[in-house]
């Protein structure tokens, strides 16, 4: 059973060396300092929740979810997480799991003919009375690497599946009586694959994609590299997001548009304000 951790530490430390004591000062930074959106507040007769951002203008920032009582006053912290922008989706839900403290929670949604993808959602407080399961949203999609390389394949040989009992009827057509245990592996090119699989909690995936676009940013100090990819999926289907990567979890590894890399990630996403 796929399990969905309701923390964010390990995020933390994708970010940050010293995730903390960084993040306390994040927290009064953004108490500070930061700001919000209207569309990021939600008032409802049990009280008032926020999410408050800082910087203002980075693609990637600290967030913090405060929550008040029913006059928007006494606010008191609920979480503090990486806050990223992403690239658009149109996605059918699937389904809705909110966290123990009714902000957060994690999205599974599809595009149609397509395995669900599980994504935190920092914005639940407020996504959820629209995320009826069955009907679709626009959400934008982010990564955030916990580790990432080159692909040190080029290829893979497999003995199953779809393409290898394809491959080996035609080989037996080819070869009549040849033992089929004989058969050799079939070898599939690997440049430019979109590989994606479920890692350890919900949320977290494997993965191997082309890097399409480089850009990079600053967060609290330290440079972050984003790369646009498509994670799943045809091109006119492709499941697109914007992947963030702390220069110093690569290692001296700069990657560029082109290079195909694998990395280990957590996807967030929200609906489009």
């Amino acid at each position: 059973m796929l399990k969905h951790f309701e923390g964010l530490g390990d995020k933390w430390r994708a970010l940050v060396e010293n995730p903390d004591e960084t993040v306390k000062g994040l927290v009064q930074t953004i108490a500070n300092e930061g700001g919000t959106r209207e569309a990021w507040q939600s008032h409802t007769p049990d009280g008032h929740t926020v999410l408050m951002a800082w910087p203002a203008t980075e693609p990637c920032r600290a967030g913090l979810i405060i929550r008040g009582d029913q006059n928007g006053e006494n606010y008191q912290p609920v979480s503090a997480l990486p806050l990223l922008e992403g690239l658009e989706n149109e996605l059918e839900v699937t389904e809705v799991h909110p966290w123990g403290n009714d902000a957060e929670g994690e999205i599974a949604a599809c595009r149609a003919g397509d395995d669900s993808i599980w994504f935190y959602d920092p914005l639940l407080y407020r996504d959820r009375w629209s995320c009826i399961v069955g009907q679709k949203q626009v959400f934008t999609l982010s990564a955030l690497a916990y580790a990432l390389r080159p692909a040190t394949r080029d290829s893979i040989q497999v003995k199953g599946g779809p393409q290898f009992d394809s491959y080996a009827k035609a080989y037996v057509d080819k070869n009549p009586g040849v033992d089929p245990a004989s058969i050799p592996p079939l070898t599939l090119p690997l440049k430019g694959a979109r590989i994606m699989q479920q890692y350890v909690n919900a949320s977290e995936y494997q993965i191997r994609v082309p890097v399409e676009e480089v850009a990079t940013c600053q967060f609290n100090g330290e440079k972050v590299f984003m790369l646009t990819v498509s994670l799943a999926g045809k091109d006119d289907k492709a499941l697109r997001a914007m992947l963030y990567v702390a220069e110093r979890t690569l290692g001296g590894f700069e990657p560029k548009a082109g290079d195909d890399i694998e990395a280990i990630v957590w996807l967030q996403g929200r609906l489009v304000d």
